[in-house]
This record gives structure tokens, sequence and C-alpha cells, in this order.
């Protein structure tokens, strides 16, 4: 019995050690979503921070495109919570264990922000469909406190617009296809 519990021990010490400098959370700190408008055709993405931890938070942003600076990137419209500024085309690199690096919309705090708020831009572009690349960071202070995907445009990768077809369109192809048809019956018919 007394063998069975130093082993139970040791386990347990070992992992406690092991997962002791890794960081566990219920639930990101950045969370989002994306609507889309159909009348504009604009994509708003809409974010929330939600910090609780003992540094203020000091820069946070999303990689808006993955392989080059490009200063012409701006969002049609954003929302900062009270004390926030958005900084638009900021450029940078964000080191491993993260690694990527591109053009970001940041969005820096003033002095009296809150580590909480919802955040948004608007744009023409559709959100990226790889889920699997990092696409966002959250600075406290000078660490680099999480990092990870969210829903974001990525203006390197062209989506492209689902094509619906309009009514007039189709009235069109259709009266197309019946006369195709009268003229093959004709030519049939005659002989």
């Amino acid at each position: 019995m007394y063998r069975l519990m130093r082993v139970v021990f040791a386990l347990s010490f070992a992992l406690g050690t092991l997962l002791g400098g890794v960081r566990c959370s219920a639930s990101p700190i950045v969370s989002g979503s994306v609507s889309f408008d159909s009348i504009t055709h604009l994509y708003t993405y809409s974010y929330v921070l939600d910090y609780s931890g003992p540094e203020r938070i000091t820069e946070w942003g999303v990689l808006i495109n993955s392989f080059d600076w490009i200063p012409s990137l701006v969002p049609s419209a954003f929302t900062s919570p009270a004390g926030w500024n958005f900084v638009a085309n900021a450029v940078g690199y964000v080191p491993p264990p993260a690694d990527f690096g591109g053009t970001f919309w940041d969005w820096v705090p003033l002095e009296k922000a809150s580590s909480s708020g919802d955040f948004s831009f608007t744009t023409s572009q559709a959100p990226t469909p790889f889920i699997a690349n990092n696409n966002y960071f959250v600075f406290s202070g000078q660490t680099l406190t999480e990092y990870g995907h969210v829903v974001a445009p990525d203006f390197l990768i062209s989506v492209p617009p689902v094509v619906t077809p309009e009514p007039p369109s189709i009235m069109l192809l259709a009266s197309g296809l019946l006369t195709g048809v009268g003229i093959f019956r004709r030519k049939c018919c005659n002989r």
C-alpha cells in the first residue's frame, strides 16, 4: 500500500509540474462573430475582449493581410469602447510561439481604458476560409498574453462572392432555350 501511495504521489507531482507553466482558461480572451448586410454587401466583424489578468492590456489586433503591409487597407467603419484608439494598417510580427505577421488592425488603450469591451470593423472582404492560421494577438505589458484564431478577413485571399442569378437573367435563358427548341423542332419536322 505504501508503495502504491508513493507512485501516485510521484505521478501527481510530475503532472502538476508539467501543467504548472501552462496557461489554463475556460474561454479565450477574444471572441468574434461576423454578419453580412445583403443591401450594402458589407461584412461587419464584431469582437468581445474579456480580460481580467493582473497586467493592463497594452494592445490587441487582428491580422487582415497575412503577407504584406498594405497602407491602403482601411475599414469602411469601426467601433471602439471608450478609452480605446483604433489603428489601421499597423505592420508587425508576433514572435514565437505565435509566429505570424502582416498588416493588422489594432486597438490600443488610453490610460483609463477598461480591459473589456466590444470592438468591430466593417469591410467588403468576406471571412477567410482558412481557420488553422493564427490571426489575433493580445499583449499585456510586454507579454504576449494570448494569440489564436478568430473570424476575420484576409485581404491576401480573395474569396469569390456567391453569385446568384437574377430573375430577368433566368427568364432570358429560358426564352433562349425555348427558341432553340422551337427552331430544332421546325427543322426536324419539315424533313
